[in-house]
């Protein structure tokens, strides 16, 4: 993501809104910390294509005396993924710049950047939700599931990912003003909503961040399960609803809508699991910045704004290399008895 306008802004301004808007968005968004990246050239329509390399099979052929080795065949998939345009403007009175003390054109800056982020964080766990590949804590398919996190199912889950020989991450995007990546201890990531936290503290096995020592802690993470860093995120929101219908008792335990038990998925994955793209150039993340002046429409200069737009498209792009649990949580009683 790059690029700010800043409109009509004075120079000086529109040079720090862009700055920190760019820094304080990517420090905000996890996700795409760990995406592939396929940007789409402008003007050349809103789709782009992701090659997807197969490899090949194993060679088991010896090469005796003066034969050829076997020959073998680079497979190519090609997949198209569609780039939308999101937007929101946020008003920026005159009469309310004029008559408060406080910084109202630094908080509209912090709303906007707040947003902007949390639009993208969604957009992108939207997609790694998406997937293929779902184990459930109860059943076999989501209307049954009213059981809460065991470590079996992450043991499962990892198998899965080791079985089809998903790569581990090594590296992430950084968050800092320093464009590029920074190294991570060979590991695959595990999303989960804050209302598992205490679940996942609870297993056999778990690592809490608070016996790391001088291992370097990732945004919102609480521990590590086996080779699974486990980070918590308040933008894996839970299926309202979505699971078994509960006993009376039940109710009493399980977080539930309805008397059905909330559904909550856990995603994991390796390297190379999902790709994100936006525009290319100045214009893959803008803001605008519109000061108030006199004009026709305007009679006094009252009606300024700030505006974000971002252009974001995502996909699954190998569906073996990420999973998903679906669990039940425990209500505040349970969890405090």
């Amino acid at each position: 993501m790059s690029g700010t306008r800043a409109g009509e802004a004075p120079f000086h301004i529109g040079k720090d809104v862009k700055a920190g808007y760019i820094y304080d968005v990517r420090e905000k968004i996890f996700v795409s910390k760990f995406a592939g990246k396929t940007d789409l050239k402008k003007r050349n329509g809103d789709t782009v294509e992701i090659t997807r390399v197969h490899t090949p099979d194993p060679v088991t052929t010896e090469v005796l005396g003066a034969n050829e080795p076997v020959m073998s065949e680079i497979s190519f998939e090609y997949l198209g993924m569609q780039m939308k345009r999101y937007s929101s403007w946020f008003p920026l009175y005159g009469h309310v710049v004029k008559t408060h003390d406080d910084d109202i054109f630094g908080m509209t800056m912090d709303s906007v950047k707040r947003q902007a982020a949390a639009s993208a964080e969604t957009l992108g766990i939207a997609v790694i939700n998406s997937g293929t590949s779902k184990f459930y804590a109860t059943g076999t398919q989501r209307t049954h599931v009213k059981d809460y996190l065991r470590a079996g199912l992450l043991d499962v889950q990892q198998r899965y990912l080791e079985t089809n020989e998903a790569p581990v991450i090594e590296k992430m995007q950084k968050s800092t003003s320093d464009w590029g990546t920074e190294s991570l201890d060979d590991c695959f990531i595990t999303l989960a909503s804050h209302d598992l936290a205490n679940d996942f503290r609870n297993l056999n096995g778990f690592v809490r961040v608070e016996n790391y020592g001088t291992k370097k802690r990732l945004p919102n993470e609480i521990g590590t399960y086996n080779r699974q860093r486990v980070i918590c995120s308040s933008f894996m929101k839970p299926l309202l609803g979505g699971g078994a219908t509960l006993s009376s008792p039940e109710q009493a335990d399980i977080k539930n809508t309805g008397g059905k038990a909330d559904v909550y998925r856990i995603v994991t994955f390796g390297a190379e699991a999902f790709d994100f793209g936006g525009l290319q150039g100045e214009d893959a993340m803008d803001i605008i910045v519109h000061n108030a002046k006199v004009s026709d429409t305007d009679k006094t200069g009252n009606k300024g704004h700030v505006a974000w737009e971002m252009w974001f498209g995502g996909m699954i792009k190998q569906q073996k290399f990420i999973s998903r649990i679906e669990v039940a949580a425990k209500t505040d009683s349970k969890l405090a008895a």
